[in-house]
This record gives structure tokens, sequence and C-alpha cells, in this order.
């Protein structure tokens, strides 16, 4: 009210203007928004807060190339907006521009700015790019690691400690999980919700883990690699060896973060295939994959569930449709002989106590559903299926309990079943 009361005695005071689009953006009233900073716009053109603060809102209604517009024009007024190239590179990753968006985390770190967005994503992106370095970029990322920014940061903790699982470096995996833990406990609950669940679920994950590969391997280094694409399922048997036709290789994770099968069936390109695109392309034509993605997928409170509702269709109809695109995305990337690649499908789930009967048998029907359908196309296209979910079925439906470290994964353990398939 005092800022519309403001407005009525100056029609283009642009402070106000501003504050009453960033107000009504809060207020998730979005045309509202815009048609106040839009007027501000029409009064001073040439400032770049009100081009910034339209990138916002833009971003708010998911409009990202009206978004990326705006932040360009933000930056031409002001080329050292950090929170401009931040947000920026943000909107360019989600469409697969990689560089672009490494080139604006980049820009945004080097401005002398003291967010840590940009070094945030800078530090996801740059993990998950490890056999796709680029020069200029790549020393930024490891001056990033040296001045050991992460120290009061939970998501650059945990991006800190996945980076060191992903490089083998154990010791700084646990050193950072337990710079973790001791952090004060609201510094951790003022996360948004996604990225407290990501990094809880990686600590337990990472802390499960980490007593499984300290343990000597006394496998040669020499042995050649298999490559293991994949979301966080990839760690699970992360520089461990494995017997494949009678030769002994080792397995590189290479993680991309959060990606689901949903991911690579949608249409057009995101960061999830583009991302794994670009650690395909840099590896040898003789290359042997692992490929694990779907788990995610299957949960109860994302995935195929939650789409099938959205949708309005038949779960099994949105799991047919998912599964065949996304094989014919792979099938259409993996320039590699079928017999090189194998698919995994999704382990038996683990029965969650904080769900009723009826949610967890839903989700082992969806894992049933998706594993059925991932298996006939893995079949058709003469890949290789790993199965694991046979041998980690239990009588109940459900997980055995066996090989599981936590609700979601199974840990190395299960490679002595899993060696039995290759």
């Amino acid at each position: 009210m005092h800022l519309l009361n403001a407005l009525s005695e100056n029609p283009q005071n642009i402070p106000t203007l501003i504050n009453l689009g960033i107000v009504s953006r809060a207020l998730r009233k979005f045309s509202t928004s815009l048609e106040f900073l839009e007027l501000a716009r029409s009064i001073e053109l040439k400032n770049h807060t009100i081009h910034f603060n339209i990138g916002l809102t833009h971003t708010s209604l998911d409009n990202m190339d009206r978004a990326i517009e705006a932040y360009r024009t933000a930056l031409e007024l002001n080329p050292n907006y950090e929170g401009a190239h931040n947000n920026l590179g943000s909107l360019l990753q989600k469409q697969g521009d990689i560089e672009g968006a490494l080139t604006s985390y980049n820009n945004s770190i080097t401005s002398g700015g003291s967010d840590a967005g940009a070094c945030i994503n800078m530090f996801s992106l740059c993990s998950q790019l490890q056999h796709v370095r680029i020069p200029r970029i790549t020393a930024v990322f490891d001056t990033l690691k040296k001045n050991n920014l992460m120290d009061l940061n939970p998501r650059l903790i945990i991006l800190n400690a996945i980076d060191a699982f992903l490089e083998r470096d154990f010791t700084v995996v646990k050193n950072n999980l337990k710079l973790f833990d001791q952090l004060n406990r609201e510094m951790i609950e003022k996360l948004r919700v996604k990225d407290k669940v990501f990094c809880v679920a990686y600590r337990n994950f990472m802390h499960e883990l980490i007593e499984y590969s300290i343990i000597a391997d006394t496998q040669s280094g020499t042995a050649p690699k298999i490559y293991h694409l994949g979301e966080s399922h990839c760690l699970s048997y992360a520089h461990k060896h494995v017997l494949i036709d009678g030769q002994m290789h080792l397995i590189s994770p290479l993680i991309t973060l959060g990606a689901k099968a949903f991911h690579f069936a949608s249409t057009g390109d995101n960061e999830y295939k583009a991302i794994t695109r670009l650690k395909i392309q840099t590896l040898p034509k003789e290359s042997k994959f692992f490929i694990s993605f779907g788990e995610i997928d299957c949960r109860i409170e994302e995935g195929f569930s939650v789409a099938a509702r959205k949708l309005k269709k038949p779960i099994d109809v949105v799991i047919s449709q998912t599964v065949e695109r996304y094989m014919n995305w792979f099938v259409s990337r993996l320039d590699f002989e079928p017999e090189n690649v194998y698919f995994f499908n999704v382990p038996a789930p683990m029965f969650d106590e904080k769900y009723q009967q009826r949610q967890n048998d839903m989700r082992a029907n969806t894992v049933s559903i998706f594993n059925s359908l991932l298996s006939n196309h893995i079949h058709l296209n003469n890949f290789n299926l790993v199965d694991v979910f046979s041998f980690s079925l239990g009588e109940n439906g459900f997980s055995n309990g066996l090989f599981h470290i936590d609700n979601n994964h199974l840990g190395p353990l299960a490679l002595g079943e899993i060696e039995k398939q290759l």
C-alpha cells in the first residue's frame, strides 16, 4: 500500500516501480510484476536493474528465451553485473549450452562478486565434466578448489565431496563429510528444500560408500576402463574392478547429477543430454559402458507417478513413452559396438516405512513395468542387460536387503552378482 501511495504521488518513480515489480513477483503475480517493470523500462531504458528484474520474472514464468534476452541487456548496460552473469549461465545450462553457461559463471566469479551461487554452479558443472576439460574454465575450477571456498557452504561442501569421490581422493571425501556434519544445523535448514534433500542424501550415501571405498583394491591399476554413465548410482561401484569376458576392468564413474530417464526422453536439448553427450563424445570408439538411469523416475515423490497425474495418463503409458524415447536417445548417440554397452535396470525397491503400503506397492509396480519395457528395448537394440532387480528382490516383492546400502542405492557388494552376468 505504501508503494502504491508513493507511485500515485510520482508515477514515474523508478525505484518504486522496481520494488512493486519485485513484490508482485514474490506474491506470484507475474503479469502485474511485468507491467510495473515494463513501465519502468519505458521511462528509463538504460537501467540494468530493471532489465535484471524483468529477467527474474520471465524466469519465474519459465519464459527462458525472454529471460535470457533481459539478462543479456542488463549485462550490456553493466558488464560486471555478477547476478546477471550467474542467472544467464543457469538458463543457458538448462538449454544445454554448457560452454556458454561455464563462460557466464566464469564471468560472474571473476567480476569480483561475493555471491556463492556462481561458484556452486561452476563447481557442480565442472565436477560432472572431469573428462571434458576446457582449459580456460578448468583453471578457474582448480582455483576454486585450492581456495577452499566451500568452507561454510553446505552445497559446496557436498559438491567437493562428490568431486573428490569421482577423483578417488577418499581423504578429501571424508574431510568434507566431517565438515558437513560439523555445520550449524540452521545453515542446512535454511537451504531450499531441493538443495537440502540433495545435500543430506549425498552425505548419507557417500558416508556408507566410503567405508567400502577405502578398502585397498589389490587389482592392477593398468586395467582398461569401463565407463559408468549414470546419476548417483554410478558411484556405487566407482573405482572397483570387475571381470568382463575374462579381462579385469576398472569402473570409471561419469556422473550426470539428477538425471532421469525422463530428461533423455524429453523433446529438445537440456543440460542432462548435453553433459552426457559431451562425456560420450570424448571417449575412444572401443570404450565399454555401464549405463544406469531410471531409478529416480521410479521413486514415489518424483518421476512417473507425478508425471502420470499431471498428464492425466495411465502410468504404464507414461513409462512406455519415456523408456522408448530414453533408449532412442542413447541409440542415436552411442556410436559404439552394442556388445560393449551394458544397461542396468532398476533394483528392487526397499519398503519405505514413511509411506503407506499402497504407495510402496505403487513404487514396486512402477519398477516392474519400467524394467520389463527397458528389457524389451535393450534386446531389440542388441545391447546387454545387467539385471540388478532379480538378485535384489525378496519374497515380499521388495528388496531383500542384502545389497542396498540406503533406501535407493545398491552398494559395492552387488558387484559379485553383476559380474556373473558380464
